[in-house]
């Protein structure tokens, strides 16, 4: 009685639907979405019984398989359809599947704020297409991805330069150099400035800061302090 009620399962071999450069996504309304000239299966699990196997249909019209897999080799357009697992007893399971040539556009340079952005092709040379990821490289060799999904939209916005802080790529640093000779009990740490880092201000041992603990050198070649702190005596008695 238990399998009379048994709805199949339908099994997508290989499962590339959520891996990058799988050329596959599930979209808005659950069907999968399958790159042009991509291999794949679709089994049906179902247990054995001595009322027989599960049969396929596609569009509601009987496959031409008496297999629990349906093999579909280099899809395209004609592929796409309504794919139903059918047990014995009339139970169903159905799996939509879309042969779509999928493609994301060029980000916006616009919302960039100076990243590079880097469209990793697939494997097969396609670029920009389903799957397939854009990488904006940062400051620190930090990579932060973006996958084109089956909507034709990135999974992602570009990352705020809060996230992500630009790469110098190898040109001088953008920041003047700070003058600190007026200052001789200032401490710059590190003292070699670095785009994008934050320098800490500190004293020497007998001397107490006044002033901002800390600067940045910002991606628009600023720093981010107004004036540079003070380094004061300390006081007799007094320690800082």
């Amino acid at each position: 009685e238990m399998l009379k009620d048994l709805i199949p399962t339908i099994i997508i071999d290989p499962d590339n639907v959520y891996r990058a450069n799988g050329l596959m996504g599930t979209n808005n309304l659950g069907h999968l979405v399958v790159y042009p000239r991509t291999s794949f299966k679709l089994r049906c699990l179902y247990p054995d019984n001595m009322w027989g196997l599960p049969k396929w249909n596609k569009n509601y019209l009987l496959y031409p398989s008496n297999q629990l897999t349906v093999f579909i080799t280099s899809a395209s357009t004609e592929d796409s359809g309504v794919y139903s697992c059918v047990t014995p007893f009339g139970k169903q399971h159905s799996i939509t599947v879309s042969v779509e040539a999928i493609s994301c556009p060029e980000f916006d340079s616009a919302l960039l704020h100076g990243l590079s952005v880097f469209y990793r092709p697939h494997p097969e040379g396609m670029v920009r297409v389903l799957s397939t990821q854009a990488q904006f490289k940062c400051d620190n060799d930090k990579t932060i991805s973006a996958t084109c999904l089956a909507n034709g939209m990135w999974s992602r916005r570009p990352p705020t330069e809060e996230e992500c802080p630009t790469q110098d790529s190898g040109m001088p640093w953008n920041c003047p150099y700070l003058d600190i000779s007026s200052k001789p009990n200032l401490i710059l740490h590190p003292v070699k400035p670095y785009k994008d880092k934050i320098i800490m201000f500190n004293c020497t041992h007998d001397t107490h800061k006044t002033g901002s603990p800390f600067t940045r050198c910002k991606s628009d070649g600023n720093w981010s302090h107004k004036d540079l702190p003070d380094c004061l005596p300390n006081s007799p008695g007094i320690s800082f």
